[in-house]
């Protein structure tokens, strides 16, 4: 019994200092359609004033579907820094990736191998 007590103990002290998300991914599929969908998106922006920042960002979402196989990326990235002064710098960094691939098992993609 003390073995399962001090599990117990030692599995809820170690959730609250674990850290993570819970992600909805099917939501995130698009059509059914055979091919490519999806988006990509890139940017930049650099600006030197007072301070000095650079911000960079990549947005993935593609989906590709061929006979019954289908391949899902997701892929979101983000990054400022902001130099303030000589010993001052700021730092947000922040990335999700996730992939994912389903096999189906009937033509109506209601039972799949994920």
């Amino acid at each position: 019994m003390l073995k399962i007590t001090l599990s117990v103990l030692f599995l809820f002290g170690f959730i609250n200092f674990s850290y993570s998300q819970l992600v909805n991914i099917e939501k995130e599929r698009k059509d059914q359609k055979e091919g490519f969908q999806g988006a990509i998106t890139f940017g930049l922006i650099s600006n030197k004033t007072t301070s000095s920042m650079f911000q960079a960002n990549n947005t993935i979402h593609l989906q590709y579907i061929i006979h019954k196989n289908t391949f899902l990326i997701l892929n979101d990235y983000s990054m400022i820094k902001v130099k303030i002064d000589e010993n001052n710098t700021d730092l947000v960094n922040k990335n999700f990736q996730h992939f994912r691939y389903n096999y189906s098992i009937v033509d109506t993609n209601k039972i799949v191998y994920e």
